[in-house]
């Protein structure tokens, strides 16, 4: 498993400096589809925090679609996790994972269709081969990203870039890192 992760990891390219973006664009020249990420806030009783969605028809281009919770501390993981799924090309979920309610997730992502909402599964656990695989994916991803020579690898949504600038000139008028 750790042979496969390395080569995932070295197969992307990840940006460095890393940009979500970026790494979007080269997750969809590997999956032959463009990979759109979408923010959305993920009620906490769904017990997940990111979805990786294939072959959606959006404004009639078939996309990935990468939704991340918008509320979570820990944002490039996720996405680092569900580009694994991408990379990797595994079915939602198994027939021992929850279904996601159709309900949520329209909340969520109203985007999807309504057939991809009932194939979608929700693993919060890594009793999974598949998850633990894309899981260490993400983990070996980020430890990757983390030594980086820059100090911009959160990202940032759009609407909040002005705050994220202001408080990363902040932290280095003090001497420190954002």
């Amino acid at each position: 498993m750790r042979r496969l992760v390395r080569q995932m990891v070295a197969d992307l390219k990840l940006p460095d400096p890393f940009d979500v973006e970026l790494l979007c664009d080269r997750l969809g020249d590997r999956v032959g589809r463009p990979v759109k990420l979408m923010r959305y806030p993920i009620p906490w009783d769904v017990r997940c925090h990111g979805l990786y969605i294939r072959g959606q028809v959006i404004d009639g281009v078939a996309v990935d679609i990468i939704v991340v919770d918008s509320a979570a501390p820990h944002q490039n993981h996720i996405i680092l996790h569900e580009a694994g799924h991408g990379l990797l090309g595994l079915d939602e979920g198994t027939a021992r994972s929850p279904v996601l309610d159709a309900g949520v997730m329209r909340a969520i992502a109203p985007e999807v269709d309504a057939d991809a909402i009932r194939r979608l599964r929700c693993r919060s656990r890594y009793t999974d081969r598949e998850e633990l695989l894309v899981e260490n994916f993400a983990t070996v991803a980020g430890l990757k990203i983390s030594q980086q020579r820059t100090s911009s690898a959160m990202w940032v949504p759009p609407d909040e870039s002005g705050v994220a600038l202001r408080l990363s000139q902040m932290f280095d008028a003090l001497g420190g890192h954002a």
